[in-house]
């Protein structure tokens, strides 16, 4: 074998090492084919070891490192790199500022369910604190639904009346039993819930408690005249 042929064969391997090294980092493969780098360096100055190459998204990398898992924007990299992962700044752009968008709404998606969740809560608080009230200051009542309106439920309620009973022991002795439950009609006329449940519907039968003042008098469709009293109420089970 010539000198000249044997001083080839030596150069060969020195500019494939020089054509890797050249890019910035060694790179090998993995096992499952993954790209593999000892350290992974970007412009920022933000540094990765031990880094595998998970997935080659059009705008960044998705790599696990020592550290855990990161996502790598190819702008931050260098241009072999770049040029390693086919980088196009124009559909990377355009990548970027699609998830841009989805994150924009997603973050505007979960506000408006943290703002939706808080208002229930405070709507059950405030529910639960009147019908404390309720209890003792309103007036308990069984109705049925003649039509619901836009101002609230036109309702036929009757007004429960627990009528104390005794019954006679044992040994003769009259002990308290248990109330009769009579109803009287609450109005001569329909009232009017205001705020009913969004589930209520024509013919629907509803126990609750009403304020036994009106908040005010809404017009009645049949004279024109404001003569149907409109009652605030809480549904439970008197």
């Amino acid at each position: 074998m010539s000198k000249n042929h044997s001083r080839r064969l030596l150069i060969l391997p020195l500019l494939t090492l020089l054509s890797v090294a050249s890019l910035g980092e060694e790179k090998s493969a993995s096992p499952s084919g993954a790209d593999e780098y000892p350290e992974l360096v970007t412009r920022k100055g933000a540094t990765f070891r031990k880094v595998t190459i998970m997935r080659v998204d059009a705008d960044a990398l998705l790599v696990r490192h020592e550290g855990g898992m990161a996502r790598v924007s190819l702008f931050d990299l260098g241009p072999e790199l770049q040029a390693r992962y086919d980088f196009d700044p124009v559909e990377a752009l355009k990548r970027y500022r699609a998830d841009l968008a989805v994150q924009r709404e997603q973050r505007q998606t979960a506000v408006l369910e943290t703002e939706k969740r808080r208002a229930a809560a405070i709507r059950a608080e405030a529910q639960r604190e009147q019908l404390e009230v309720a209890k003792t200051e309103w007036t308990p009542v069984e109705a049925e639904v003649i039509k619901i309106q836009d101002e609230g439920a036109l309702l036929r309620a009757k007004r429960i009346i627990l009528v104390p009973t005794q019954v006679r022991s044992t040994l003769g002795f009259l002990n308290p039993g248990p109330p009769n439950r009579v109803l009287e009609p609450f109005s001569g006329l329909p009232i009017l819930l205001l705020d009913p449940p969004g589930t209520m519907r024509r013919g629907d039968k509803w126990k609750g408690y009403l304020n036994p003042l009106a908040e005010r008098f809404v017009i009645d469709p049949s004279t024109g005249l404001p003569t149907i009293p409109a009652h605030l109420g809480v549904s439970a089970a008197p």
